[in-house]
C-alpha cells in the first residue's frame, strides 16, 4: 500500500481517530466523575459497585452524546448501536477502576 499510494496514505485517517478518542476520553472521565459525586450526594447510593456502574451508565450516555457528531464522520452507526458498544466498555472500564483502586488502597495504603 505505501509503495503504491506512499507513505502517507498509512497515516490516512489519523486525525479524525485522534480526535474522537480526545472527545470520547474527555467526555468519559469528566461525566463519570460528576455523575459519581451526584450520586453519591443525593443520599440513596454508597461508594459501591452499583453507584459505580449507575454512574457508568449515565457516563456512557453523555459520552455517546459527546462523541456522535466525531464518530458519524468516522464510522456512520447511529445512536443506540454505538451506545450498545460504547456503553458496555465504559462501564467495565470505570468498575475496573474502582476495584483496583479500592485494592491498591487495602493493600498499599492501609496501615
Amino acid at each position: 500500500m505505501a509503495r503504491e499510494e506512499g507513505i502517507g496514505t498509512l497515516w490516512r485517517g489519523c486525525i479524525p481517530t485522534m480526535a474522537r478518542a480526545v472527545v470520547v476520553n474527555a467526555a468519559q472521565l469528566a461525566s463519570y466523575s460528576q455523575s459519581k459525586q451526584f450520586l453519591l450526594e443525593t443520599g440513596r447510593f454508597r461508594d459501591d459497585i452499583l453507584c459505580h456502574f449507575c454512574a457508568s451508565m449515565i457516563s456512557g450516555l453523555v459520552t455517546t452524546a459527546a462523541s456522535m457528531p466525531v464518530d458519524i464522520v468516522k464510522t456512520r452507526w447511529g445512536f443506540t448501536p454505538y451506545y450498545a458498544r460504547l456503553g458496555p466498555h465504559t462501564v467495565l472500564t470505570f468498575i475496573f477502576l474502582e476495584q483496583l483502586n479500592r485494592a491498591y488502597g487495602r493493600l498499599f495504603l492501609t496501615p
